[in-house]
């Protein structure tokens, strides 16, 4: 292996994204999103890559609540990780291959967009084509959740308020929560 290695986009690093500092800043940003979910929600990660962010929502998740997780990503080979293969296991998403930049998911269909480190991954255009995305594909009242690097969080906090979501919670630009009004 080579050492520093790419940023984790690729099968190969994904093991960097299940890193500990990194799953106490998903579980940080994501709490108080699953107090405000219903236990019947759908919730889609975008890039989500292996999943691990799955898993911290998973943790998060009221004892009683039956979400359904569907996890997407542009590279077959992240959404094969091992991890998904154990019998039983009741964090396991339905997978799908898709890009941010056109969402396989019909209109106002999700209660939630998990959007945590892709928009970095994307240009300008791109980035701005994805916020529009989870804004189609968001139900009023529904929510998404942010995080970019610091550098980038102003310019897509923007984006997102500009579409019409309304920031309720987060630490700093760009760890954010979002919610597209009713």
């Amino acid at each position: 292996m080579v050492w520093p290695p790419p940023p984790p986009g690729r099968p190969e690093w994904a093991w960097l994204l299940r890193l500990p500092p990194r799953g106490w800043m998903q579980r940080r940003l994501l709490r108080p999103l699953t107090s405000r979910l219903d236990d019947r929600a759908t919730v889609v990660s975008i890039g989500g890559g292996p999943g691990f962010e799955v898993r911290q929502l998973h943790r998060l998740r009221p004892p009683l609540a039956q979400w359904r997780v569907v996890l997407l990503d542009a590279q077959r080979g992240m959404l094969d990780q091992p991890q998904w293969h154990r019998p039983g296991d009741t964090a396991n998403p339905d997978r799908v291959l898709g890009d941010a930049v056109r969402l396989p998911l019909p209109d106002a269909s999700v209660d939630a967009v998990l959007s945590l480190g892709v928009l970095c991954c994307l240009t300008n255009d791109g980035a701005h084509a994805a916020a529009r995305e989870a804004w189609r594909v968001v139900r009023p009242g529904g929510f998404v959740a942010l995080s970019v690097p610091r550098w980038r969080g102003a310019l897509d906090d923007e984006r997102h308020t500009r579409l019409g979501f309304e920031r309720i919670a987060g630490s700093r630009r760009g760890r954010s929560i979002f919610r597209k009004h009713k």
